[in-house]
C-alpha cells in the first residue's frame, strides 16, 4: 500500500513539473478586461526576407510575436510582413489560452507594415497595442468585435474588419473601438459590424466608446461603416464611428449602430464632437429614450466644431437649444438620389435609386450592391465560404455552373481520390475530390463516366440534391411542391433532406438553372445558416 501511495505521490509531483516547466515556456499578457492569457515568441518567420517584395511570412501567433522583437522601434521602420493563414487560439498545459503578445509598446511602438491578406486573426487580446507614426496595418479581419486592432494607433490602419461576436466587455479602461482604441493617425475603409443580438455590452463609467474608434484624438476617420449594437451604462461619449473626436475628423462615414445608453452624449456618428470636423456622412442609428443629449449625428457638440453635408433623419445634434434644433430628413427622402450633394459617387459612394446609399468599401463585391440577394452574399464572403471574379466582381445573375456550385460548399478533402471525369478545371479538382469521397455526386448528376458537365448551368434539382447529401439529415414527409410529380424518384428522399423552399406559387421548377445569387441563398439558409448561427 505504502509502495502504491509513493507512486501515486511522485507521478502526481512529476506531473505538476512538468506543468510548471510548461508554463514556463509562455509568458503573460493581458487582455482589456484585465484577465491573464499566455503568448510564446518564435525565434524566426517560416520564410521571407522582410522586404516589400518579399515579407516575411506568419502562420502562428509565435511567428506573430516575433514582430515584437524586429517591427518595433527604428528598426522596425520599412519592415514588411505578412499572415499567410488564419490564427486561433490554442492552449497550453492548463489549459489557459495561448494567443497572441500586443505588439509594440509606448517607448517602441510598431513601425513595419502588416498585411493580413485577408486572413482573420482571432483573439481576444489587443493585436497590437501601438501602432506607430510609420507603422501600416491592413487587410485584416479581427473575428472579435470587441477587442480593438490597435489600442492606440499613430499610423495608418486601412481595409481592415472587425467582425463577428461582441458579447459582454466589462472595461476598466476609457477609449474602446474595434478598430482602434485611440486614434491619432489615420483610419480608412474599416469596418465593425456584429449580429444585434451580440450587443457590444459595456459596463463601465469611462468614456470614449465607438464603434470604429474610442477616441479620435486629432486623427482623420474616413470611409468608416459601423454596425454594432452598443450598449453601455453610466459612461459618456458613445458613438456609432468615435466616441470622442476631439480636433479630428470624420468623414465619409456611415453608421447603423444601435445606441443603448444611460449617460451622456450619445450620436450615431459621434458621441462627443470637440473642436472636430465631421462631413459628407450617412446615419441610420436608431437610439432608445432616456438619452442625456443625444443626436443622430452627434451627442454633444463643444468649441469650434463643423457639422457638413451629412444626412440622417431626427435630432442632428442632441445637445441644440429648442431655437436652434435642426432635424433631418425623412426615410423616403433619403432613399432619393436628389436628396444628396457633393456626396462622390464615382469613389467612395454607391447610389441606387429607392435605396440609402451605401459605402463602396463596404462590399465584398461592389457589383451586388443593392442587389436584392446582397445580405446573404455578404455574409458568406465575410465567412470565406465564397469568392468572386478575379476583378472583384461577383455577378450574381450570371448562371452557375456545376463545378462553381461544388466549389461553393467550401470542403476539401485530404484523401487520395482519383477523379474519372476529363472536364473538371484545376481549380474545382479539390472541391470536386470532396464530393466524391462524401458521396454528393454520383451518375445521376454526371453527364457519363468520363464527364461531369463541370461547365454546364446546374440545375434547381442537381443543387437541391447535392445540398440534401450535404445536410447529413434524413426527413420522413413528401414533398410538397405543386410540380414534384416532375422530381424523379432518385431525387425526392435527397429533396425532402434539403428542406428547400420554393416560388411563390408553390412550384419548385427543377429543370430551371440557377443564377449564382440564388445558389448563394440556398447554401447561405440551408448549409451555412445551420452550421454558423
Amino acid at each position: 500500500m505504502k509502495k502504491v501511495t509513493f507512486t501515486i505521490i511522485m507521478a502526481f509531483a512529476f506531473v505538476m513539473l512538468t506543468a510548471i516547466t510548461s508554463n514556463a515556456n509562455y509568458d503573460k499578457n493581458y487582455d482589456i478586461r484585465g484577465n491573464t492569457h499566455y503568448y510564446k515568441t518564435a525565434e524566426s518567420f517560416s520564410s521571407g526576407s522582410g522586404t516589400e517584395d518579399d515579407p516575411y511570412i506568419i502562420t502562428s501567433w509565435e511567428e506573430y510575436n516575433h514582430m515584437q522583437v524586429v517591427g518595433c522601434g527604428d528598426e522596425g521602420i520599412g519592415v514588411h510582413f505578412k499572415l499567410a493563414t488564419d490564427l486561433n487560439e490554442h492552449s497550453n498545459f492548463y489549459g489557459d489560452a495561448v494567443r497572441n503578445e500586443s505588439i509594440g509598446t509606448k517607448d517602441k511602438p510598431f513601425q513595419g507594415v502588416f498585411d493580413g491578406d485577408g486572413h482573420r486573426a482571432y483573439s481576444y487580446a489587443v493585436l497590437f497595442d501601438v501602432v506607430g507614426e510609420n507603422g501600416i496595418v491592413r487587410n485584416l479581419k479581427n473575428t472579435l468585435v470587441r477587442d480593438a486592432i490597435a489600442k492606440i494607433n499613430n499610423g495608418l490602419i486601412e481595409d481592415c474588419r472587425g467582425e463577428g461576436d461582441t458579447g459582454e466587455a466589462y472595461v476598466r479602461t476609457s477609449n474602446l473601438g474595434a478598430i482602434a482604441g485611440e486614434n491619432t493617425g489615420t483610419i480608412r475603409r474599416c469596418f465593425a459590424k456584429s449580429e444585434k443580438k451580440n450587443p457590444y455590452d459595456i459596463d463601465t463609467k469611462h468614456s470614449g466608446i465607438g464603434g470604429i474608434c474610442g477616441f479620435n484624438n486629432g486623427g482623420i476617420i474616413e470611409e468608416c461603416y459601423a454596425e454594432i449594437t452598443i450598449r453601455v451604462r453610466y459612461g459618456r461619449a458613445v458613438g456609432g464611428i468615435a466616441g470622442d473626436n476631439t480636433g479630428g475628423k470624420i468623414r465619409n462615414g456611415y453608421s447603423r449602430c444601435y445606441l443603448v445608453s444611460e449617460g451622456i452624449e450619445a450620436g450615431g456618428i459621434v458621441g462627443k464632437l470637440n473642436y472636430g470636423t465631421v462631413e459628407n456622412c450617412i446615419s441610420r442609428s436608431p437610439r432608445t429614450d432616456g438619452h442625456k443629449s443625444s443626436g443622430e449625428i452627434a451627442g454633444a457638440v463643444y468649441g469650434d466644431s463643423k457639422i457638413t453635408n451629412c444626412y440622417f433623419s431626427g435630432l442632428m445634434i442632441g445637445n441644440s437649444t429648442i431655437d436652434d434644433a435642426e432635424y433631418g430628413w425623412s426615410v423616403e427622402d433619403l432613399e432619393k438620389l436628389s436628396t444628396y450633394k457633393d456626396l462622390d459617387f464615382e469613389n467612395i459612394w454607391i447610389a441606387k435609386e429607392g435605396n440609402i446609399p451605401m459605402l463602396r468599401g463596404y462590399y465584398f463585391h461592389p457589383d451586388c450592391a443593392f442587389h436584392w440577394a446582397w445580405y446573404y452574399i455578404e455574409k458568406l464572403s465575410a465567412l470565406d465560404k465564397i469568392s468572386g471574379y478575379e476583378d472583384g466582381t461577383f455577378r450574381p445573375d450570371n448562371t452557375v455552373t456545376k463545378a462553381e456550385f461544388i466549389k461553393m460548399i467550401n470542403e476539401t478533402t485530404t484523401q487520395d481520390i482519383d477523379v474519372p471525369y476529363t472536364d473538371v478545371p484545376e481549380w474545382a479538382m479539390p472541391y470536386v475530390k470532396y464530393a466524391i469521397y462524401s458521396e454528393l455526386i454520383d451518375e445521376h448528376l454526371t453527364i457519363s463516366d468520363t464527364l461531369l458537365g463541370a461547365d454546364k448551368p446546374i440545375t434547381r434539382l442537381e443543387a437541391g440534391v447535392i445540398v440534401g447529401r450535404t445536410t447529413h439529415q434524413h426527413w420522413h414527409k413528401e414533398l410538397e411542391f405543386t410540380d414534384a410529380d416532375e422530381i424523379p424518384d432518385w431525387a425526392v428522399q435527397p429533396l425532402v433532406d434539403a428542406n428547400l423552399e420554393g416560388y411563390d406559387d408553390g412550384s419548385f421548377r427543377p429543370n430551371n438553372t440557377l443564377t449564382r445569387a440564388e445558389a448563394v441563398v440556398m447554401l447561405s439558409k440551408n448549409i451555412y445558416d445551420k452550421l454558423f448561427y
